[in-house]
């Protein structure tokens, strides 16, 4: 009781106060701002400047929406108040009156009306001793000086800073409140890497009976099968199809095992937390993006070197076995990990997962174009080195003195072949006469006179 009293009375020296400056403000006039321990803020505006504005005082921010709905003519007057911390209460107070019209050039200051403002919710950004690991709650003050927790959510806490929405206006303060839930583990991570691990050894025994026969072909290369994606589904060499698996399970391994890694850099995953699942917080996409970029550094070379059939196997060797120890060693963490994070970081952990990982499925793609580019340049270039060395052993070595001495020896054979024609003719002539001379001796050719 004796600390309403205490705020009651503060709360109506503030009100004389702001009263004194609205008594001579015009609109648009510079504001009243009070900065001390206790924050003060008063302003009369036209609508139009109120509409999308942003009040500060000392990085406490005050948010008026766009889309809020005021009359064009009317004066507004805004009140932001921001009471001393007592006992780890924070107290602030969000006032909106009407007090007159500004029409045809003409202003009329009237007597101050209360207004809500029709608008989606007001936002308030208050600094102080917070954490996002602890867990808070706001409530208002009503008519008859009880406090009720409704009218206003907490968005989000962070160090230092609480974002809160307000759905009217009145006095509101935040309080920490104790933790209702206890740390339980969540096993979305173990649940995925199972998932991983099985389709790793499932598609790894089937490509080793089906490709086992099959033989590498340098020549007719398919550049879907550069793609890591594309390519287990493309009948290669036995191994190729293995190796595909083997990268894809290792990088999204190591991307998860990073993911938790980096979690720890920004929040407290270990503390339990009464944190809702509706958006996904900053802290989860920063620690997203970290991961995703370290996990770059290790998937390019190892990409490089497996799909790269022109690189040398000790090379591809030393690259799948980076990618086995890589896997283990990430399983082993994240299992290590699961069990000591609580369920909603689990759940914002593999969240993370699922949204950067068609990013990862994208840059694979650049990856693949690169390797593709490279292999390309690489069969061009001993293309071009094969075609002069052809061209080299086609081309006659006999000149000069050579082609001299081939010649003679040409002539000589042909001299030879000559000679042995006329023998056989007249060997020939001799054999034909003895036969004739033998028939006429036989009388043959008298018989044949007589026909």
């Amino acid at each position: 009781m004796q600390n309403i009293l205490d705020f009651n009375s503060i709360s109506e020296i503030i009100k004389r106060t702001i009263n004194l400056y609205f008594e001579n403000a015009l609109p648009n006039n510079e504001p009243l701002i009070i900065s001390s321990e206790l924050l003060i803020y008063a302003a009369r505006t036209t609508a139009e400047s109120l509409t999308s504005s942003n009040i500060q005082i000392n990085g406490n921010v005050l948010e008026i929406p766009g889309t809020i709905q005021l009359e064009s003519d009317t004066i507004y007057d805004t009140e932001y108040i921001i009471y001393p911390t007592i006992n780890n209460e924070v107290k602030f107070e969000v006032s909106f009156y009407t007090s007159g019209t500004y029409l045809d050039y003409k202003l009329s200051i009237t007597q101050q009306t209360s207004v809500n403002l029709n608008s989606e919710p007001i936002y308030v950004a208050l600094q102080g001793n917070f954490s996002e690991n602890k867990n808070y709650e706001c409530s208002y003050l009503k008519s008859d000086k009880i406090w009720t927790v409704n009218g206003c959510e907490i968005e989000k806490s962070s160090k230092n800073e609480i974002k809160i929405s307000l759905l009217h206006q009145s006095t509101f303060k935040v309080y920490e409140i104790p933790s209702t839930k206890t740390c339980k583990p969540g096993y979305g991570p173990i649940i995925t890497s199972c998932a991983w691990i099985l389709i790793t050894i499932f598609a790894i025994t089937i490509f080793y009976i089906i490709d086992k026969n099959q033989e590498e072909d340098f020549q007719n290369s398919n550049k879907y099968t550069i793609y890591a994606f594309t390519s287990i589904f493309i009948s290669q060499s036995k191994t190729r199809r293995i190796w595909s698996m083997i990268y894809l399970f290792s990088i999204h391994m190591l991307f998860m095992f990073l993911i938790g890694i980096c979690l720890l850099n920004f929040t407290t995953p270990q503390l339990k937390s009464d944190k809702n699942f509706k958006h996904l917080p900053n802290e989860s996409i920063n620690s997203g993006i970290l991961a995703w970029f370290l996990t770059q550094i290790f998937a390019f070379p190892n990409y490089y070197c497996i799909f790269n059939k022109y690189v040398s196997i000790k090379k591809t060797n030393f690259a799948i076995y980076t990618s086995l120890s890589l896997s283990i060693v990430s399983i082993v963490g994240i299992i290590f990990m699961t069990t000591i994070y609580c369920n909603v970081y689990s759940y914002y952990w593999i969240i993370s997962y699922f949204v950067f990982l068609p990013l990862q499925i994208v840059v694979e793609i650049l990856f693949a174009v690169i390797v593709w580019k490279r292999q390309k340049n690489t069969m061009d270039i001993q293309s071009a080195n094969v075609i002069p060395e052809v061209a080299e052993l086609c081309k006659s070595r006999i000149d000069g003195e050579e082609f001299k001495d081939f010649d003679k020896s040409t002539k000589f054979q042909e001299g030879v072949v000559l000679e042995e024609f006329k023998g056989f003719e007249k060997s020939t002539k001799f054999q034909e006469g003895v036969v004739v001379e033998g028939l006429q001796n036989s009388g043959f050719c008298q018989v044949l006179d007589l026909n």
